[in-house]
């Protein structure tokens, strides 16, 4: 994805499934605050999942599964009170589940599976009413 993605404000969704898209996301779409979609699964994106994503007031549709993603779900994406459809799943992250994620309550649906995540899911889970089974 090109830095240049964040010169577009107006940005609302951003689709890129089932490509061969490489890297990670750009510092530049930090500046995309009315960015309600980002769908970019089913690629081969490598890197930590981004921090700036938790300063997005408007997304609530967030999906990065089937890639090669890294490292752990950042403590800010607990900030994501609109998001209702977080799919992470099939990537190489690891460690705890943020305390944060207990959070969001608006939550619709969580897929976190195909990862190596270990510990206890976090307390307000049980909060997460709007969860599909």
């Amino acid at each position: 994805i090109p830095e240049e993605i964040g010169l577009l404000t107006e940005l609302t969704l951003i689709r890129f499934n089932t490509n061969k898209l490489t890297g990670g996301f750009p510092a530049s779409m930090r500046n995309l605050t009315k960015l309600g979609a980002i769908s970019v699964g089913s690629n081969q994106m490598t890197g930590p999942l981004p921090e700036f994503f938790g300063s997005l007031p408007n997304l609530g549709f967030l999906r990065l599964g089937e890639n090669r993603f890294t490292g752990t779900i950042p403590t800010s994406w607990g900030n994501l009170r609109q998001t209702v459809f977080l799919s992470i799943y099939d990537n190489q992250l690891e460690g705890k589940i943020p305390e944060e994620i207990g959070k969001l309550r608006n939550m619709g649906t969580l897929e976190l599976s195909g990862n190596a995540f270990w510990g206890h899911l976090p307390a307000g889970f049980e909060n997460m009413t709007r969860i599909l089974t």
